[in-house]
């Protein structure tokens, strides 16, 4: 059975478009192409585990939802901050982490991912899928 492709959102389009060949990393070509493999062919109802909180010191974590929506949050233990959530890939990549209250410097979910290489990033964490 062949997967119905998702439709991409404008800002998502540009997005992916415009990262084409502008990768910092290997790491963020993998990153951008499996997201939007995700986005277009795996639908998650039931939630796709980008990042675990555990996967960082930060405590951060990402899930993806449906097909491009997204909840960012941070859990360190006992703490639950309120979630941020995005109705695109692109605004969640743009989300402030220091705004959301979620860490001290100033940086943008993407622009945290780079710094860290995307490490902790996981790809096989559709729930829909396992």
């Amino acid at each position: 059975m062949e997967n119905k492709k998702t439709k991409l959102i404008a800002e998502d389009a540009s997005l992916f478009k415009d990262m084409e060949g502008k990768y910092v990393s290997n790491e963020e070509k993998e990153f951008f192409e499996r997201m939007k493999f995700k986005i277009e062919s795996e639908p998650a109802p039931a939630n796709d585990l980008i990042m675990s909180n555990r996967n960082n010191d930060d405590g951060i974590y990402i899930v993806r939802c449906y097909d491009y929506e997204f909840r960012i949050g941070c859990h360190v233990g006992e703490e639950y901050k309120e979630e941020f959530y995005a109705m695109d890939f692109h605004d969640a990549l743009n989300v402030n982490l220091q705004e959301c209250g979620f860490i001290d410097e100033s940086l943008s979910l993407l622009e945290w991912l780079r710094k860290r290489n995307y490490k902790g990033v996981e790809y096989n964490h559709n729930f829909d899928l396992m």
